[in-house]
Order: structure tokens, then C-alpha cells, then sequence
């Protein structure tokens, strides 16, 4: 893993933001540890794929602080982000994507869940949510994303942050966390349909990289270091801490993060 060294070195001074899938979370405890400032974007972890990341950011970059709510109860995309999310969140979220240094997303999944009559998007099924916007009827499926799907999504977000910041430097990872459910999405097993969605998104991700070389973009193999050494460890790998199968051992994490931030030796 060598030959993946991010161009801009990380220092105590680097101002990052960490945001997609709950290994975010990890990444951003991580560098904190070390001194570096993060701001460390923490959601539902439904928010952990290219289409609703780039919905997220579209409707934080469009926020206005000042602006009165809606109150009408007409289901909107963007109504439905800010209600389950909050306004002082999208406004932080803005703020730390103008100003920052490094921006981390971490990719969970490649899907995500529509409505079959409206086509409309949501990040959760409307029964787990406490929101008072009416829903539109129809049955609410995953839809599986595929290669394409994925890289135009990233073009699409990468045009956004660098509009608004150009100086920052975008690294995509795909998250080591195992998905915890993929309800009526065709596959033929969990684990069949946790590795199709790992590897849509690191074939998206090598993909756009490669046929986009001017652009500040980097990816990091956090992926495959936690899956690909797991199995070679002499400790357990998996749930460690908190006991949770699905949640990698810190002394795992702090490995494959050490690898990452050492840029500067």
C-alpha cells in the first residue's frame, strides 16, 4: 500500500472534513487523536452512498440560515433532507466544505432507496421516520447502482465542491463496514450483495480517477486493507470493542490509518 500517498500532506495544521459512512467516524477520531482539526460530518448511515451524498451537499450549498421553513406537509426531497437532518447542520456542513483543506468521503454502499411511483429518492423508509411531510404511496425499493451510475455521481459532486472550493483536495475511500441489510435488492445473499456494492463503488471510484487526472481527487484503499489483512491477523479483526461483527478492531483501524497519515517522512 505504499504507492497510495495522498499529495497533500496531512499536518496538525490541515483542516479536513470527514463525511459519508459511519468509518468516517473512525478516520476523523483518528487524526483528531494526532492534533489535526476535523470537522467530522457524523448522519444516518443511509447517507453513505454517491447519489444521496451528492443530494446532501447540493442541499447544504443551498441553504439559507435566514430563510423561513415550509410548513406545508408536501413531500420534497430536499424538505424531507433538511427535516431528518437540520438546518444547523446543513449550515456547518457548508461552511466546513468552503474552508477546508482535505475533504474525506467514505463510501458505504451502492444503492440506494426509491419510490416506485414517484421515482423520488429517500435515504429511509418512511414508517422509521418521525417527520410530518406526507409520503407518496408505492413500494420503496433499493435500486443497485452500477459502474456508470457511480462516476456520475462523483463528477457531479466534484464539480460542486470545486466550485465552492477549489484549493481542497477530494479522497474517496470505500468503507471496510459490512452492510447490515439489503431488503429486496436482487442478489442471492447478503454477502453476495455486500461485496457487488463494495466493488461498484471501487471500480466507480478507480474509474473516474483515472479519466480525470487534472482533478485534485485521490482514493485510499481503507477497503482493502481492513478486508484484505483481516484474515492474516494473529488478534480478531471484527468487534473487538464493542462486540459488533461488523465493526472493524481499532488496533485494526489505527493500522490502516497510521499507513495513511504517514505522508510526511
Amino acid at each position: 500500500f505504499q504507492n497510495y500517498i495522498p499529495p497533500k500532506p496531512i499536518t496538525p495544521g490541515t483542516k479536513i472534513l470527514t463525511m459519508g459512512s459511519c468509518f468516517a467516524q473512525n478516520i476523523a477520531s483518528k487524526l483528531q487523536s494526532i492534533g489535526v482539526e476535523v470537522d467530522s460530518y457524523g448522519l444516518t448511515e443511509n447517507i453513505n452512498n454517491p447519489k444521496t451524498l451528492n443530494h446532501l451537499i447540493r442541499v447544504s450549498l443551498q441553504s439559507n440560515p435566514q430563510k423561513p421553513r415550509n410548513h406545508k406537509n408536501d413531500y420534497t426531497e430536499d424538505a424531507y433532507l433538511e427535516q431528518i437532518v437540520g438546518k444547523k447542520k446543513l449550515n456547518k456542513l457548508s461552511e466546513s466544505l468552503r474552508n477546508c483543506d482535505i475533504v474525506i468521503i467514505t463510501l458505504g454502499v451502492a444503492c440506494w432507496l426509491e419510490c416506485s411511483s414517484s421515482k423520488k429518492t429517500f435515504f429511509v423508509k418512511p414508517h422509521k421516520c418521525n417527520t410530518n411531510l406526507e409520503y407518496p404511496e408505492g413500494n420503496y425499493k433499493l435500486k443497485r447502482m452500477t459502474v456508470a451510475d457511480v462516476k456520475v455521481e462523483l463528477k457531479t459532486l466534484m464539480e460542486r465542491i470545486s466550485n465552492i472550493n477549489p484549493n481542497a483536495l477530494v479522497i474517496f475511500t470505500v468503507s471496510p463496514v459490512p452492510a447490515s441489510g439489503f431488503d429486496n435488492i436482487e442478489a442471492n445473499s447478503m454477502i453476495s450483495a455486500d461485496l457487488m456494492s463494495k466493488s461498484t463503488l471501487y471500480c466507480g471510484c478507480e474509474e473516474y480517477i483515472t479519466e480525470n487526472p487534472q482533478q485534485a481527487i485521490f482514493y485510499w484503499p481503507s477497503f482493502e486493507i481492513v478486508r484484505g489483512l483481516s484474515p492474516w491477523l494473529e488478534f480478531r479483526s471484527f468487534g473487538t470493542e464493542d462486540g459488533s461483527a461488523r465493526h472493524p478492531s481499532d488496533v485494526l483501524v489505527d493500522a490502516a490509518l497510521e499507513l495513511f497519515i504517514k505522508t510526511e517522512e
